[in-house]
């Protein structure tokens, strides 16, 4: 058995505490609590950090090293668990809307790369296409037949 000094507020002073009550704070580092800081390189600073964070809660065991009950332990893994759970629930919601906007968005599939029955390639195909995406000139013929006022327009030709 270990004597271990605990604070006030959990217990008496000089109170014995079994091997397997106490988790070190650096096995907790290990499983990854205590890097979230901005300046931990190591996993001494994770220790100092994941100490700092749990302060109430830190105790010394028999050879000086920093500990928390296994309740605490518990808490901070149950933490961790419901983090990661709400990150996924927010990962397939993105996964979700972005799978929405993909059906609503579908992909145009191009021209195929290969020359077309008439012999075509997806070159002159893609120019062809830009070609006939341009506004076209129109006839007067046509743009009075277009318009609802009869009216004519005059596109004067400027002569050098």
């Amino acid at each position: 058995m270990f004597t271990v000094r605990k604070p006030a507020e959990t217990a008496d002073e000089g109170a014995v505490v079994g091997p397997t009550d106490l988790v070190p704070l650096a096995e907790l580092a290990a499983e990854g609590f205590g890097w979230d800081g901005p300046f931990v390189a190591n996993p001494r600073d994770a220790i100092a950090m994941l100490a700092a964070r749990l302060d109430g809660e830190v105790l010394s065991d028999d050879l000086g090293r920093r500990c928390v009950s296994r309740e605490v332990a518990r808490d901070l893994f149950s933490e961790r668990e419901e983090q990661a759970l709400r990150w996924r629930e927010m990962q397939a919601r993105l996964d979700a809307e972005a799978a929405e906007a993909a059906r609503a968005n579908p992909v145009w599939p191009g021209i195929p790369a290969g020359p077309d029955s008439d012999g075509a390639t997806a070159v002159a195909r893609m120019l062809a296409a830009a070609r006939d995406s341009l506004p076209k000139r129109q006839s007067v013929l046509e743009h009075a037949l277009q318009d609802r006022d009869g009216a004519i327009e005059y596109f004067p030709i400027e002569q050098p």
